[in-house]
């Protein structure tokens, strides 16, 4: 499987962003430094984060480990200890490790399954899901990475943001705030066309995990959707004021 790069969207709206507040002089005053360096380390850490997880890859028919997070690992296993599993990405690649407690199980390139999860049925978490529960709840987190789409959030979240950059600095990021907290994050509803099969949804351990992944993802879309509308705002209400300034 080979992976390339993509572009990110919102590193090129934040990029814009700056660029307009940087033409305008907003950065000689005090009080907008701050802004302008915390979005230019936000667009950094993006663009590196997108870089760096998204370089070429070129795997051949390796051995997987299984999260319990959803996530797989493309790897060759060297070893498994009482308290951790060791891992090469590539050939030439540095020895890694990863805690056993995180991991559902190890899916070898000859077909071998090995389980790591250990149920517990006392245990109020998590563990405490049988075998075939926890590869429905992990097949549930899967599908909704996969095809939730919290747009209504994003967008909600950018109109508010927007609308809290014109009470300034301080308050401003209280508005997008309290949008997320009352109507974005209590708020996550199953999407049934994102689900491989419709009797999934008649599996209570599928729609927690389902769930537990379209929280996070909305979350991420709320914190998103605030930042850029709030720079946005921000960014736009300063031009229209200053050509207004110098009309006049």
């Amino acid at each position: 499987m080979v992976i390339y790069p993509t572009v990110n969207f919102h590193s090129f709206a934040l990029l814009s962003a700056i660029s307009m507040v940087k033409k305008n002089g907003v950065i000689s005053n005090p009080g907008f430094s701050l802004l302008h360096a915390a979005c230019r380390y936000l667009l950094l850490l993006n663009l590196i984060c997108t870089f760096f997880l998204t370089l070429p890859v070129n795997l051949e028919a390796q051995d997987k480990i299984l999260l319990i997070s959803g996530r797989e690992i493309p790897c060759r296993v060297t070893r498994v200890t009482d308290f951790d599993i060791y891992y090469i990405k590539t050939p030439d690649a540095p020895e890694r490790k990863i805690d056993r407690d995180g991991v559902y199980a190890v899916n070898y390139g000859n077909g071998h399954t090995l389980f790591i999860y250990r149920p517990d049925p006392e245990s109020g978490d998590e563990n405490r899901y049988s075998y075939k529960e926890m590869r429905m709840f992990i097949q549930g987190q899967q599908e909704a990475k996969k095809g939730f789409r919290p747009a209504s959030a994003y967008i909600g979240s950018f109109v508010f943001g927007f609308a809290g950059s014109q009470v300034g600095l301080f308050y401003g990021p209280l508005v997008p705030a309290t949008f997320s907290f009352v109507f974005g994050i209590p708020q996550v509803r199953l999407q049934p066309k994102s689900v491989s099969n419709a009797n999934y949804l008649l599996d209570d351990s599928y729609v927690q995990g389902y769930l537990k992944a379209a929280k996070a993802k909305k979350v991420q879309a709320l914190v998103r959707g605030s930042i850029l509308g709030f720079v946005t705002g921000f960014t736009t209400f300063y031009i229209y004021y200053k050509s207004t300034d110098r009309q006049q």
